[in-house]
């Protein structure tokens, strides 16, 4: 297509556009609540897979290493350490003791517990279960803390009364474990977490040499690895799947697999919208054009014999399908930017985390072709039929 042609072309669409202003301001407001939406569609997607690893990773960090069959304690577990100190990829380890502890709280409620033994020198620098602190404070860093504990929000919440019900165990407050010797010991409540996720939230701390006083079969069940920043967290996985094959190396996806299910979950809501946001955008577009055409087949007749190609018909429709698809992208675009910033302000607390639109780049040049390709899906049918126009059909003002 030469300049002039295009001009001509342009000058053709502007001119049509220009007549029928209030269509035009029709067509680009349903077209651009539709490009938001998808754009949104996306957001949310990439929002609530954002804060679900987040969540996980902030108490998991990068690979999870436990023991393999029936084994309750990682094989070879000193040599496992070393290994690590090693690993110029690796920038953080913890390991954990692990099992299940039975609480007693004010005489008045008695329930098992996951109890996780923490190592208070490393904890910190491999998770983010310091910074989930909501009352009282965490373990100090390579204190032993005897007598301790820190509760998850959701095991503090049911040792009173039931869940959700506005009471709570409180810091400072004492509650038993039942030990080894048959006696209850007392630890003081020294903190509560909110780990936003589901694990931790459930679970008792106390530290490594605290929980294993209590239950010495379940010590080093866990091990926790946070990998640098950029590193290749795969080629440190097959690393250590190599160097220790009797224990499981996994990611943190793999262990939490719950959260795969939940992105699956989401990702068919917001894909099945998304398809039919496409559909709607195909539809609109389709059906606008077709009016548009019906009523200028005397003009399209006249411009033909003038001499005008049907393939400048055609090209002339797609055009003017693609100004409806550029405009309606650009406000679709406002509103969601305007949604993602008030979103990042005030994101939404919920048990899982807190959830705000993701974006990023990519979003936006994924959003614009499939709205372009929807937008000229829907307006090739009726601008191939008015290209097929014939000249004498007008003049006996059968079409």
């Amino acid at each position: 297509m030469t300049p002039s042609t295009f001009f001509l072309l342009a000058s053709y669409v502007a001119r049509d556009i220009a007549r029928s202003r209030t269509l035009f301001l029709l067509i680009v407001s349903g077209l651009s609540v539709a490009s938001a939406a998808i754009l949104l569609t996306v957001g949310v997607l990439n929002g609530f897979q954002t804060m679900l690893a987040d969540s996980e990773r902030g108490w998991l960090a990068d690979i999870v290493i436990t023991p393999s069959g029936d084994e309750r304690t990682i094989a070879e577990s000193a040599r496992l350490e070393a290994e690590l100190a090693t690993m110029a990829d690796v920038e953080a380890f913890s390991l954990r003791s692990q099992g299940q502890i039975l609480v007693r709280y004010q005489e008045r409620k008695t329930s098992p517990f996951l109890t996780i033994g923490i190592d208070t020198a490393s904890t910190e620098q491999a998770t983010l279960l310091s910074s989930r602190v909501i009352q009282g404070n965490f373990f100090e860093s390579g204190a032993e803390h005897p007598n301790e504990a820190i509760l998850g929000k959701i095991v503090a919440d049911s040792l009173v009364g039931s869940n959700d019900d506005g009471q709570s165990a409180e810091v400072g407050d004492d509650l038993y474990v039942f030990a080894p010797d048959g006696q209850w010991k007392r630890f003081r409540i020294r903190g509560i977490i909110d780990a936003k996720t589901f694990f931790p939230n459930w679970s008792l701390f106390l530290t490594k040499q605290e929980f294993e006083k209590i239950d010495a079969a379940g010590r080093n069940a866990q091990m926790i690895v946070k990998v640098k920043s950029g590193a290749d967290i795969g080629a440190v996985l097959q690393t250590l799947q190599d160097q220790f094959p009797r224990a499981n190396v996994r990611t943190w996806e793999e262990e939490s697999k719950y959260v795969k299910d939940i992105m699956q979950a989401v990702s068919y809501i917001t894909q099945s919208i998304h398809y039919l946001l496409v559909l709607t955008i195909f539809t609109i577009v389709s059906v606008v054009i077709y009016i548009n055409i019906s009523q200028k087949k005397r003009q399209i007749g006249i411009l033909k014999s003038m001499g005008a190609e049907n393939r400048f018909i055609l090209a002339a429709y797609l055009l003017e399908s693609c100004a409806y698809a550029g405009v309606a992208f650009i406000v679709g675009c406002l509103i969601f930017f305007g949604l993602y910033h008030l979103s990042t302000l005030h994101p939404v607390p919920m048990l899982i985390g807190d959830f705000h639109i993701v974006f990023s780049a990519d979003i936006l040049v994924s959003a614009w072709f499939t709205v372009l390709a929807a937008t000229l899906g829907g307006g090739f049918i009726p601008a191939y039929m008015a290209s097929r126009t014939h000249i004498i059909d007008v003049m006996r003002g059968t079409v």
